[in-house]
């Protein structure tokens, strides 16, 4: 299965949510049903975190069974003798000592960040604007500009940046390979060392920003 495989499955599974955990907060708002919420036993922050976790469970669960389905389509098909194939049979310029099989496990983990990542990112932004089609216009607007920009290197510093972005990152020649390290309190990572990291803590930042604006919401609600 190449990395662009992977990257593909996570396109679409990118569009997907879009249209069905774009509702989770946003039907909220539309049926009129935010102000019986604050009638509720549990309160509205313990529904905050249900319907985030809804979301998280429904995209792992998504990019999970398609990434599953290609990858034993790949193997019946092309089998798995090339798993332990050194990487730089490939990509030559690549130094890290990795195999073709380590990177397809590596890159799996990470898309299955990245669809979570953007789960959360859509839930918010449809809670902030109470609507789906923000939330759909925000992931086309960034499947868009991933796939039709390039920022060349001569702006190390900001195209460093641009390959972290989660659909960058899984292009195999792009953001995945990038060469440049990461250096942290002294420390240096490679770009697929250090994405997890910084995927899982703007995740928690998006859940805390999303969680002051939902409540924020009912209190001023209509």
């Amino acid at each position: 299965m190449s990395g662009n495989g992977i990257y593909m499955v996570v396109l679409y599974i990118s569009f997907l949510l879009a249209v069905v955990v774009g509702r989770v907060f946003a039907e909220e708002h539309q049926r009129r049903a935010d102000q019986v919420i604050l009638c509720s036993r549990n309160g509205k922050r313990q529904l905050y975190y249900a319907k985030i976790m809804a979301g998280i469970l429904f995209a792992v669960f998504a990019v999970t069974v398609m990434l599953c389905i290609v990858v034993v389509l790949t193997l019946f098909l092309y089998g798995a003798e090339g798993f332990s194939a050194a990487l730089q049979l490939v990509a030559g310029w690549y130094s890290y000592p990795l195999s073709v099989g380590e990177v397809l496990l590596i890159m799996l983990f990470i898309s299955v960040l990245v669809v979570v990542l953007t789960s959360i990112l859509i839930m918010v932004v449809s809670e902030k604007f109470c609507s789906s089609v923000a939330a759909m216009a925000v992931v086309m607007a960034v499947i868009a500009g991933s796939r039709l920009i390039v920022i060349p290197r001569g702006f190390p510093v900001l195209s460093q940046i641009w390959n972290f972005l989660p659909l960058n990152l899984l292009k195999l020649d792009q953001g995945f390979l990038d060469v440049r390290l990461v250096s942290v309190f002294g420390r240096r990572f490679t770009s697929w060392q250090f994405a997890p990291v910084l995927y899982l803590i703007l995740g928690v930042v998006l859940v805390l920003l999303g969680r002051r604006v939902y409540c924020r919401y009912q209190v001023q609600g209509r």
